[in-house]
């Protein structure tokens, strides 16, 4: 599954023993800039296989795509703003 909405399916498939796995495209943005975080999604799992219960969060951070992966429904830790 792959969704804008992060909120909802977050909480959806945590009540789920288990899910195949759900992909989030971070930030919500225009379809036309989906694209390359889709990509880089599709690539994140053809490395290292069916995120079978566990989350892909795809954020696009300026030029930059970030894939944490993490289980639910421990999300994973905001970025130390210090650094």
């Amino acid at each position: 599954m792959v969704t804008n909405n992060a909120v909802d399916f977050r909480r959806l498939y945590a009540e789920r023993e288990l899910h195949p796995g759900l992909v989030i495209l971070i930030p919500n943005v225009p379809i036309e800039l989906q694209q390359q975080p889709f990509t880089a999604a599709l690539m994140q799992i053809a490395e290292v296989g069916e995120p079978v219960n566990q989350v892909l969060g795809v954020d696009l951070q300026e030029e930059e795509v970030v894939i944490p992966l993490y289980d639910l429904p421990t999300p994973p830790a905001p970025p130390d703003e210090t650094e």
